[in-house]
């Protein structure tokens, strides 16, 4: 038996050590096993953290393992993909959410039955694939066996429209970058590259199950990469092409409505009471083609035209120039159903209608389609309540947002460009309202802006939080839009008050890119105060979202060498204070103090008390860094006594206490003061709570812990702990969520519950194997090690 009896033992190495006892080369165990060479150095180095079993199996062959060394071989595989890195990320209901279900849905029962029973448990994926003309309802039927199904599998059902029948499909790595979103992946850490973002996917995918709709596929290289490999998941996959090259275990061809299934639509749309003359009621079916999406939109206006028959609604179709062209053939057909229903609205829906896409994001908000039209919002919303009635829009199952399908948007955008010269100044009018909310929201949380200040969203901090999270798309777009077109100032005001935001929400925008258009506008303006600005935030991110630490540091010292030709004394102390900071997480703690000292002098010079609290704080933290806790304790304290006489009443009160309560407790626990250090955490989780500063709170919350634990209230320990570890993962903080779980393992451990030690341990080890970050590959080190001393198979 290769090494020691228990399975604490990475796949990878224990492979290894089989290979090299049986002096086989990779090469050799490839060509005997029949998986690729790559494949068996990835798993050694651990590159894959979680082998197919299929590949496991295949590799105990070609090594020969019989009995019980084959046995622990493949339980081995099966235990390191249990520990599945979705434990580090949260599905969000609002990426890819699954369109609402047509309550009128009539016939396709065969389909739909056959459909239903894939769902059969299997742990593998299953897929079908459904073909048909445009408009034929596919989409309607997969949308619909989706709800149905959804209950049954454990992470539910998504969807994505890959806009097969647009000028430009949805281009792969979009596709998957979505996919990624909707299983929980934060903005900032789904990868750059197509390869990498595949490689996330496939590996978070395959410890899921659920139902996955690819709806209206351009081809079969399209839909390929988004199938899941592993996991028990349903893919429906809709197209116009046939598809014949994608493996599936159905394929249904959808045909017409029957003429007496499309007439039981109709009268389901519109009432039975308003389809007395079945000769009418025919005439209206075969001019709509016997459609799905034809039908619907012609029942819809009737049903929302009481006045109308059903012979009014086909006289108007019998006009060549209303359906006929449309109803013909192809994708005509289906730009004439739109037409149908577009050619009814008043004016006012019109214009929202085709000043939606003009704005590209995937769900519309009556505000943002009451600025593109310059109506009040009740208008708007009113206007897309007529858009849902014809069938042109679909209600979000998440909030007051619509959805437009490609094909609509499409259409939409076509009657934009043919028919309305006010686009371009709409699509301005939007740019400036996105991104003069987002200054404003931003500025919200700008610590240096007063309390009777009005405040800028309606009712204030919790409502700008809450748009700058849902609205993240559309004020990304004004910002780029912005910077393409040379509005350079408007750039840096963004990016100005977007940073404390961004303090706030780290890893929930693209932050880099914020910064980074930040500084080409300030060089372009030749403005060196603001790149200063913009290359000390740039540096931030680096740090906080990318652990790139000398990148970082080389970005303040630039920021640096440019203060040297400025007289400005606060800016100079805050880029020796994020100097400081940097050079500390790369244990430079000389370096580190002497920049904060030095900007604890400026900012006191500059009659500045916050920056002289945060700096001085900075500088205690260096200090019992240095095993110089008592100096650090002194520093602190004098801190919060000024900080109390100094900031009392201003906006950054309760923060910057917050922050120096943090740091108190840190020390107190480093000098053995552990009542003090938790009525000191305590006082500062309280305070990080009431200003809304999730991003501390856990943080603040991992210390409390230690010091709970220190006086012997272990169970309370492990309960904040808990709290913490559900906030963090709620942001999809990676980083932190290993550290609360070592943390939490070591609690165990005390409380004498080695399992979920080893569990809490395994988790961080998967976590820290997720991304490729210098901090967690340290911290993955120390979490191995913890395992080493922790026996035991993990909690089942």
């Amino acid at each position: 038996m290769i090494g020691p009896a228990g399975d604490d033992v990475e796949f990878g190495e224990l492979l290894r050590r089989h290979r090299v006892a049986a002096g086989l080369s990779q090469e050799r165990l490839a060509e005997v096993s029949g998986v690729a060479t790559r494949t068996v150095r990835n798993l050694e180095l651990g590159r894959v953290r979680r082998p197919r079993l299929p590949t496991a199996r295949d590799l105990a062959d070609g090594l020969g393992l019989t009995t019980a060394d084959r046995d622990r071989f493949l339980r081995v595989a099966r235990t390191t993909r249990r520990l599945a890195v979705e434990r580090g990320y949260r599905p969000l209901p609002w990426v890819c959410p699954v369109p609402d279900d047509l309550p009128d849905f009539v016939g396709r029962a065969a389909e739909f039955a056959a459909l239903t029973a894939l769902a059969s448990g299997a742990p593998t994926p299953v897929t079908a694939v459904l073909t048909g003309q445009g408009g034929v309802g596919k989409s309607s039927l997969v949308v619909r066996t989706a709800h149905h199904l959804a209950p049954r599998f454990p992470h539910g059902a998504r969807y994505l429209d890959l806009r097969g029948v647009a000028p430009t499909p949805l281009p792969v790595p979009t596709a998957l970058h979505r996919l990624l979103r909707s299983l929980g992946v934060p903005e900032a850490q789904v990868p750059a590259q197509p390869e990498d973002r595949l490689a996330l996917y496939r590996s978070l995918a395959g410890e899921r199950g659920g139902v996955l709709v690819l709806d209206n596929a351009a081809d079969e290289d399209q839909v390929r990469p988004l199938v899941p490999r592993a996991g028990g998941w349903l893919v429906l996959v809709t197209g116009r092409r046939s598809l014949s090259g994608l493996p599936a275990a159905t394929r249904l061809s959808l045909d017409l409505l029957a003429p007496e299934e499309a007439r039981a639509f109709l009268a389901g749309l519109v009432g039975p009471g308003r389809v007395g003359d079945p000769a009418a009621v025919a005439d209206l079916v075969e001019l709509c083609g016997r459609l799905p999406l034809a039908l619907r939109i012609a029942g819809q206006r009737l049903a929302s035209r009481p006045q109308w028959t059903v012979d009014d609604l086909a006289v108007r179709l019998r006009d060549e120039q209303r359906r006929l062209s449309a109803l013909s053939a192809g994708d005509l057909q289906l730009r004439a159903s739109f037409a149908v229903s577009y050619e009814q609205l008043d004016p006012g829906e019109r214009t929202v209608f085709r000043r939606l896409p003009l704005v590209p994001v995937d769900q519309y908000t009556p505000e943002l389609a009451a600025v593109l039209s310059e109506v009040d919002e009740d208008t708007a919303r009113r206007a897309f309540a007529g858009l849902v009635d014809i069938g042109l829009a679909h209600r979000s199952p998440v909030g007051d947002r619509y959805l437009l399908h490609d094909l609509v948007r499409l259409f939409a955008h076509e009657r934009a460009l043919e028919e309305d010269d006010g686009r371009d100044a709409a699509v301005e009018r939007a740019r400036r309202r996105l991104l003069e909310t987002a200054i404003a929201a931003g500025r919200t949380f700008d610590p240096d802006t007063g309390d009777d200040e009005p405040a800028p969203l309606d009712t204030g901090t919790g409502d700008a939080m809450t748009w700058l999270d849902e609205e993240q798309a559309a004020w990304t777009w004004a910002l780029r839009r912005t910077a393409d077109t040379g509005l350079h100032a408007e750039v840096l005001a963004a990016a100005e008050a977007l940073h404390w935001y961004s303090d706030r929400r780290p890893f929930q925008a693209p932050w880099r890119e914020v910064f980074e258009r930040g500084i080409a506008a300030a060089v372009a303006l030749r403005d060196t105060r603001e790149e200063v600005l913009r290359r000390n935030q740039l540096g931030w991110t680096l740090v906080i979202v990318e652990s790139r630490l000398e990148d970082a540091l080389a970005e303040h010292h630039r920021a640096l060498a440019l203060c040297g030709g400025l007289d400005d004394r606060r800016l100079t102390a805050w880029t020796r204070y994020y100097c400081g900071g940097v050079a500390r997480y790369l244990g430079r703690l000389e370096d580190a103090a002497e920049h904060h000292s030095v900007a604890v002098e400026l900012f006191g010079r500059d009659g500045y008390p916050l920056g002289v609290a945060v700096a001085r704080k900075e500088l205690a933290t260096c200090r019992w860094r240095q095993d110089r806790p008592d100096e650090a304790a002194a520093i602190l304290a004098d801190a919060l006594t000024s900080w109390h006489r100094d900031g009392a009443g201003t906006k950054a009160f309760r923060e910057v206490e917050a922050l120096l309560l943090l740091e108190s407790g840190r020390v107190a626990n480093a000098r053995g003061r552990y009542a003090e250090g938790v009525e000191h955490l305590t006082a500062s989780v309280a305070a990080y709570r009431q200003v809304l500063h999730a991003f501390s709170v856990p943080r603040a919350q991992r210390e409390l812990a230690q010091a709970q634990h220190r006086l012997g209230r272990t169970a309370e320990a492990v309960a904040t702990l808990g709290e913490a570890l559900a906030l963090v993962e709620q942001d999809g903080d990676v980083p932190e969520q290993a550290r609360i779980l070592r943390e939490l393992g070591a609690l165990h451990r005390a409380a004498g519950d080695p399992a979920a030690a080893r569990e809490a341990w395994l988790r961080a080890a998967e976590l820290c194997a997720s991304l490729d970050l210098p901090e967690l590959r340290t911290l993955a080190a120390e979490v191995a090690a913890d395992l080493t001393d922790a026996p035991g198979p993990p909690r089942s």
